[in-house]
């Protein structure tokens, strides 16, 4: 049985989460079928609440990125604030992700522009979405995009963030965001004004498309804060293999724990993608309608300046590894573990040294065997001579291929070759040797 709210009638429960529940609603004035977001009936009679909420919806009704579901209308019926939107179906990016891991790098790439675009046109309007995360990115088909299955909306602009005005938590974060997508000087300071937040959540969803987990683990908002404030994610190319070269540097840039140290825009973030897969310029932009002229890209914000001394909303322990403080000494650069040495130089040295070995044994009982005879035999002294400079040119050999060993670095194929060449010279020598010997 159908529920009436005002003049809409909902449906069906699309979804529910702590800013309230979406229902597939019929506007009966207009006879369409809607998404209609409903704000939790605890959250009425919150007046700082509800203006903050009229003004951010006002604000992402008038976006017009072909990325960002159009807004119809927004207000309140019987004390409860609402949302009108377009009802669109698709699955979300996190469920997409749950269901098939980590995802194809051009696909990851293409969703990350679309989604950037979004994010660009909100900054570019004074608007920060503050839950930027893969359940609010939604993937649509359609028959006029490239890749039917990826025309992209980022969804919830402006709803998650009037909740900052509160303190009440969720299951999986606080109410103002997803802890596991959360910027560090969210924590520390409060901020959430700055779309360098913005940035920072697009960075984690880089990370999980490309590796199929968030860049922390952890469920409890404690542990996640804490992995925010002092933890260097792993690079995605350790986690997935075969990822084009660069794309750890783009994470590493978008997942800074310093603002300023971070990409300025979200589209920053994207064409760096896109130049990591080896192209010049980004793809065609895709699209299901006709697009709105954007605006001119205004100039990159000034740094922001140092965060102010932290306060109850972060504990100090948390505070302290991230903090600019004056003299205090550059971080490790992330990612700077060697290179593991392939096994087949490994193998070519160790071969090296068991052959050199074997060579050595025999060249030095000829050689005592050949000058023990030397006074008796005069050809025996000269097979004894050769037999001795093999045995020492084989020991040179063994030396430098037990050089390449201990080693184990880059060096070490160069070594194994070297003494490979070393020892056919004593090889050379020990078959002198032998003819020489009637």
């Amino acid at each position: 049985m159908s529920e009436r709210f005002g003049p809409y009638e909902l449906a069906e429960l699309l979804g529910r989460g702590g800013m309230g529940e979406v229902w597939r609603a019929t506007d009966t004035r207009k006879a369409r079928t809607v998404a209609l977001k409903r704000l939790p009936a605890e959250m009425t009679g919150e007046r700082e609440f509800e203006d903050r909420f009229r003004r951010e919806a006002h604000a992402a009704a008038r976006l017009s990125d072909p990325h960002v579901i159009p807004i119809h209308d927004y207000g309140e019926i019987d004390g409860r604030l609402y949302l009108d939107m377009r009802l669109v179906h698709g699955r979300d990016l996190g469920a997409v992700i749950d269901a098939e891991g980590a995802l194809r790098v051009p696909r990851v790439v293409s969703i990350l522009e679309q989604v950037a675009s979004a994010l660009d046109a909100a900054h570019d309007d004074g608007l920060v979405h503050r839950d930027v995360k893969p359940s609010n990115i939604l993937l649509t088909p359609s028959g006029r995009t490239v890749d039917a299955d990826d025309f992209v909306y980022l969804i919830d602009f402006g709803i998650a963030t009037g909740a900052a005005l509160g303190t009440r938590l969720t299951r999986t974060g606080l109410a103002v965001g997803t802890a596991a997508y959360m910027a560090p000087e969210r924590f520390v300071d409060g901020v959430d004004a700055d779309p360098r937040i913005d940035v920072y959540a697009l960075g984690c969803v880089l990370h999980e498309a490309l590796t199929g987990r968030p860049p922390f683990p952890g469920r409890d908002v404690a542990s996640l804060m804490y992995q925010h404030l002092n933890t260097v994610p792993t690079p995605p190319s350790r986690v997935t293999s075969g990822l084009p070269a660069g794309l750890d540097e783009v994470v590493a840039t978008a997942l800074a724990k310093n603002p300023a140290e971070r990409y300025a825009r979200a589209g920053q973030v994207a064409e760096d993608a896109r130049r990591a897969l080896g192209r010049a310029t980004a793809a065609p932009q895709r699209r299901v309608e006709t697009q709105v002229g954007r605006p001119p890209t205004p100039p990159s914000p000034p740094p922001a300046p140092p965060p102010r001394p932290p306060t109850a909303q972060g504990p100090p322990a948390f505070v302290a590894p991230w903090n600019p403080a004056p003299g205090r000494p550059a971080p490790p650069p992330p990612y700077s573990a060697p290179r593991p040495v392939p096994k087949g130089r490994l193998a070519a040295a160790i071969a090296a040294l068991v052959f050199g070995g074997l060579l050595g044994l025999i060249s030095l009982v000829g050689t005592l065997a050949e000058l023990g005879n030397c006074s008796t035999r005069s050809a025996a002294c000269g097979s004894g001579t050769m037999a001795l400079l093999a045995t020492i040119v084989t020991g040179i050999g063994g030396a430098v291929a037990i050089a390449g060993l201990t080693d184990a670095g880059r060096r070490t194929t160069r070594r194994a070759g070297a003494a490979w060449a070393v020892l056919g010279v004593g090889f050379v020598l020990l078959v002198i040797a032998i003819a020489l010997d009637p």
